[in-house]
């Protein structure tokens, strides 16, 4: 039974010894991992040492140099004192808070959008002012916008061959030849050859059609005088010259053809008080004599194109007899300034017209920026180091002769070609006002954090050294006791072999 004692106790103490060994171990990975940590730690605090803060610098109204961290907010706000940069992405939009995106998005021209800013414009004379502010009413805009539109559908469409040549016969009731072989020819053949003309096709041979037509006329015209025939009006051969020569005017050039083709369908259009287009039922009573009459507050679409058209002259009248030659000179802004910054912005999201653009209003061109990456420099200076976002720099340069703002050159609207504004591409590092100085608040912040760091595995470091220690001590003590009993059961067993063999 003694024998049998002193194995159990062996065992228990074989299996304690392995078990203080295997902690033992534990404790010595977890002080590598200690050692792992600490350096790992010391290497963020040499990173944060060697860290930089990217900086704008901006100058205030007394000429003194003030120094931001470099945000996109820096970037966005206005200032008179400051260059004026954008943020690109790698689709070459434009990153913008939310409230510029919105302001733009509701402005259908330019001064709509410098008015978002509390930029006003001044004119220089009150007649001026009275004119231009009838122009640019909600009725006027909404006409000259319906009127482009139809314009745009005729130069679009297609056209009936019926209508090529000439549509009225001037000349039923005239007596003796009048010569309408060669256009009856070229009529039929276009007739025969063409079903559905585009715009340029219907005005390239109605235009071709007026030139023959008056020239046969023009042909027995001539023939008549020299005749000397006493039957012959020849005051109806030259009232139908007359009508010829303008029928060969309105077709001079393609955009004459094309106005004179919306004009006829603007006769049979109706608009509201507010330039809007309306139904021909709302807008049109009909008579008990089959004729029309229009409701009170609606009128031909033509009618208010006319009307428009009769502004802008006067518009243009007023302004050259008052001395001046370009849009620009008419009016000042009330901070020139800050006007010419957001004309900057809205030359780079619409193109050069102050009149919204096909461009602008398919926001291509910009995308919104979240508020908290637009106040963060930590987001503004990685993605310019990584090449996630560019810059762009706008410039302004004087610019004389701009023929698209000469007021005697107006023919259709108000809008303006913006000229002498450019947007570059700029390196962040060759920007002269971007500045880099050492990141004292994140300096500050690893400090704390190393402190921080270097305690705790300086703690755990000493709880696993203590604990290395007692277990040290245990090992001392169970290989002792493992030591003597297994000396005691090898007596033990020595003794019973002596005895048995006795």
């Amino acid at each position: 039974m003694g024998l049998s004692a002193s194995q159990a106790r062996l065992l228990s103490i074989t299996a304690r010894l392995s078990a203080n060994e295997y902690e033992s171990q534990q404790i010595s990975n977890a002080k590598m991992r200690l050692a792992t940590q600490s350096e790992q730690a010391s290497q963020e605090y040499i990173a944060a040492l060697n860290a930089t803060q990217m900086n704008f610098l901006s100058y205030d109204a007394q000429g003194d140099a003030q120094s931001t961290n470099l945000t996109a907010n820096v970037l966005f706000q206005y200032s008179d004192m400051k260059n004026q940069y954008a943020i690109v992405n790698s689709s070459g939009q434009l990153l913008l808070p939310a409230n510029d995106i919105e302001n733009f998005k509701k402005s259908n021209n330019l001064d709509e959008f410098l008015a978002c800013y509390g930029i006003t414009k001044t004119f220089k004379n009150e007649e001026i002012a009275d004119s231009y502010a009838i122009l640019t009413n909600k009725k006027n805009q909404n006409v000259y916008n319906n009127w482009e539109s139809l314009v745009t559908k005729v130069r679009q469409g297609k056209h009936d061959v019926e209508n090529v040549a000439t549509e009225v016969d001037y000349f039923s009731e005239l007596e003796g030849p009048v010569g309408y072989r060669q256009l009856g020819s070229y009529r039929e053949f276009v007739r025969t050859t063409y079903y559905g003309l585009t715009a340029e096709q219907a005005y390239m041979y109605e235009s071709y059609g007026a030139y023959i037509e008056y020239n046969d006329v023009s042909i027995n015209y001539k023939s008549a005088v020299m005749a000397n025939d006493p039957t012959i009006e020849l005051i109806e051969y030259q009232s139908a010259l007359d009508d010829l020569s303008q029928k060969i005017a309105d077709c001079s050039t393609f955009e004459t053809w094309c106005n004179g083709k919306a004009r006829d369908k603007a006769e049979n259009m109706y608009v509201d008080k507010n330039g809007n287009i309306a139904d021909e039922s709302v807008a049109v009573t009909k008579n008990e004599d089959g004729t029309y009459t229009v409701n009170e507050g609606y009128q031909t679409l033509k009618d208010a194109v006319d009307e428009y058209y009769t502004e802008l002259e006067k518009f243009q009248f007023l302004a050259e007899d008052a001395g001046y030659t370009t849009l620009p000179e008419l009016y000042t802004y009330s901070d020139p300034t800050m006007a010419q910054w957001y004309t900057n912005l809205w030359y780079r999201l619409n193109g050069d017209s102050s009149n919204k653009t096909a461009v602008g209003n398919s926001g291509a061109t910009y995308a919104q920026l979240d508020d908290k990456l637009a106040s963060s420099s930590d987001w503004l200076q990685d993605s310019l180091r990584q090449g996630l976002v560019s810059l762009e720099l706008a410039t302004n340069q004087d610019v004389n002769d701009v023929l698209e703002n000469d007021i005697s050159t107006l023919t259709d609207s108000l809008n303006v070609k913006l000229k002498g504004i450019t947007w570059t591409s700029k390196l962040y590092t060759t920007a002269s006002d971007f500045t880099e100085t050492n990141n004292d608040a994140a300096i500050a912040k690893a400090s704390a954090e190393y402190e921080r760091k270097t305690h705790e595995i300086s703690v755990k470091d000493q709880k696993y050294q203590n604990k290395i220690k007692l277990l040290d001590t245990e090992h001392t003590a169970l290989q002792a006791q493992y030591d003597s009993i297994k000396s005691a059961i090898g007596e033990n067993v020595k003794r019973s072999f002596t005895s048995f063999s006795g």
